[in-house]
């Protein structure tokens, strides 16, 4: 027999249904003025070299901003973390695939926490 889910969806978070489809409409709702606005006051082409740079490097910018905090807390221990982070700053220095990258990050905080484990 299934538990009666009717006035809330998770007691740990306590939101009913209507809650949850707000908070979804809601997000939606923003994502679409955020998307919308650029395309309908921006009708010509964007002629300013300042402009230009940086909607062309906002988004790795905001990227970056978001992934950063986490690299260090993502491995057990924040040594770890850091040997994942020196490790894909220089395969990525290499001009490395993206794979390679990511794998480099992986395999170097497995390593560490290996080592420090002692063996």
């Amino acid at each position: 027999m299934l538990p009666d889910v009717t006035d809330a969806v998770s007691p740990a978070v306590g939101l009913t249904h209507l809650q949850i489809a707000a908070a979804v409409i809601s997000g939606a709702a923003v994502t679409y003025v955020l998307r919308a606005v650029p395309l309908l006051c921006l009708r010509k082409r964007v002629e300013n070299p300042f402009l230009i740079s940086l909607l062309r490097l906002l988004p790795y910018g905001l990227l970056s901003a978001m992934i950063f905090p986490d690299i260090f807390s993502a491995a057990d221990s924040t040594a770890a973390s850091s040997a994942g982070f020196f490790a894909a700053a220089a395969a990525a220095s290499l001009n490395a695939k993206l794979t390679c990258v990511a794998l480099a990050a992986c395999a170097a905080a497995y390593i560490f926490l290996v080592l420090a484990q002692g063996g």
